[in-house]
């Protein structure tokens, strides 16, 4: 993938800004030094090998990391579904399985998955058609395919839908929102060799074992983003989706009140006035219609923006 298609989920420097108090107590609470010790014990470890370390990375990330229950564990719910079946996901349409399925299960609660994950080893290369028989997808399109397919085996009134993808070899980390495959995503990654190349794409931040400000910033953002309550939903949009709106709302705002003001400042008498005032009432006049409901027909099928329905 070139650097050039890339194109970051969030903004490091706006989510500096609107996450500015979290990362206070972020720091203050001592999570900083718990989380380095963490990684960097992690980055230690002797068994590098999926199917050897994937039991000790899921409790060591999903677990004690971000918080998520696994099952067994008390309570009515569990969020982690191992080896979760998704029909038609295969090399060939059979059946795939994900490494990892995370939503809200139990308790006669539908299955769900909003969350689907992919693990592969440090040597497997995230973007690099595999070469094992039947299946040459590299490990982004295998997920891909697990999300779109986990999507389109609903009929689109559920509570929740399958939303996002975390795809790792266990050292470097991206997840994906269902409709920004393959050039959108978030990226982290604990090992600091190579670094010269990572930090070259838009989303490619420090390591996570550093030592100065962008690091414990960029720690920060790795334990929050990946928590429960931003990838989970009981119902509607998640927190994290609502996050990654935000700048095109507040850009649309931005770009009302230039135009309200210009309005209000031009001689009437000049015609170009005349037109943005004419703009500005056509685009208060749509803000006024009711909301129109939307056909997640096409949304299920990972086909691309969910097509409108006429208001009634």
């Amino acid at each position: 993938m070139s650097a050039d298609r890339f194109k970051p989920l969030l903004d490091r420097e706006f989510l500096k800004g609107l996450l500015h108090y979290e990362y206070l107590d972020y720091q203050n609470g001592g999570h900083d030094e718990a989380l380095k010790q963490r990684l960097s014990d992690w980055a230690m470890r002797e068994l590098k090998r999926e199917t050897q370390a994937e039991a000790s990375f899921v409790g060591r990330f999903f677990v004690e990391t971000w918080g998520y229950r696994e099952d067994g564990k008390g309570g009515d719910s569990f969020n982690l579904h191992p080896k979760f079946p998704i029909p038609g996901a295969g090399q060939t349409g059979n059946r795939g399985e994900a490494d990892l399925g995370i939503g809200v299960f139990g308790a006669g609660r539908p299955e769900i998955p909003q969350v689907v994950c992919e693990f592969k080893d440090v040597k497997s290369g995230l973007d690099k058609p595999q070469n094992r028989k039947g299946n040459n997808r590299s490990p982004v399109m295998q997920a891909r395919d697990y999300l779109w397919n986990a999507r389109r085996n609903l009929r689109g009134n559920e509570a929740v839908q399958p939303r996002f993808v975390i795809v790792t070899d266990m050292d470097e980390f991206r997840l994906y929102r269902w409709d920004g495959f393959p050039d959108r995503y978030l990226r982290f990654r604990i090992n600091p060799d190579n670094q010269a190349d990572f930090i070259r794409d838009a989303m490619g931040g420090p390591s996570l074992l550093g030592d100065d400000e962008a690091a414990r910033f960029e720690r920060f953002l790795f334990w929050r983003l990946f928590q429960a309550d931003m990838l989970l939903s009981d119902a509607g949009r998640t927190q994290l989706e609502r996050l990654i709106a935000r700048p095109r709302k507040e850009a649309r705002r931005r770009f009302l009140r230039r135009i309200s003001s210009l309005s209000r400042n031009a001689d009437p008498r000049d015609p170009a006035a005349s037109a943005g005032a004419r703009h500005k009432g056509r685009r208060c006049a749509a803000g006024t219609e009711a909301a129109r409901p939307v056909d997640l027909r096409d949304v299920r099928r990972g086909h691309g923006p969910a097509r409108r329905i006429p208001a009634e």
